[in-house]
């Protein structure tokens, strides 16, 4: 049975997950220093052998820049250094798109990491920064020596919860 919130597309294509860093044997830690790689585009090699599968839809799990597994999200408006560049990831999505094929994205927005520009700034100013309400703070030192304590995601101190019920 259908549900009229899923798309008929979605429901009736075939899925391919990519997970980007373990697919490009990227290194496991990424230290925002090393230049931008170009791994995205030997996924070309791949695209005959997606479209032999049928495969309609590939989703790929986090793409953007983190610190390590993908996510604990540090920018969320650029491509992993250790995958590409923008650019690389649109030509992507356009080959992808020229041969029927649809992307979805994985994006962890519930959380960040520890290295994402609101969450240092609130490292920096502890409860005054002012993007202290973007997270779950309070006082108290967190178990990694900051100035305040924080919500972590299912207790993961270096993937800082955000505050969803604050209107941002």
């Amino acid at each position: 049975m259908d549900s009229p919130n899923i798309p008929a597309w979605a429901s009736s294509s075939v899925w391919y997950q990519i997970y980007p860093l373990g697919f490009f044997d990227c290194s496991p830690q990424n230290d925002h220093t090393e230049p931008q790689e170009d791994k995205l585009s030997a996924l070309a090699a791949w695209y005959d052998y997606l479209e032999e599968l049928g495969v309609g839809v590939i989703l790929f799990n986090p793409l953007f820049e983190s610190d390590s597994h993908g996510y604990d999200t540090t920018d969320y408006f650029d491509v992993d250094r250790r995958l590409g560049t923008v650019a690389a990831f649109r030509k992507v999505v356009q080959e992808l798109h020229a041969r029927n094929i649809r992307v979805v994205l994985d994006g962890v927005f519930n959380h960040t990491g520890r290295n994402h520009k609101a969450f240092l700034d609130c490292r920096e100013h502890g409860l005054q920064s002012e993007y202290a309400t973007w997270y779950k703070l309070r006082s108290g030192n967190s178990l990694c020596g900051d100035s305040f304590d924080y919500d972590a995601w299912e207790g993961h101190y270096n993937l800082p919860e955000l505050n969803l019920e604050h209107p941002g």
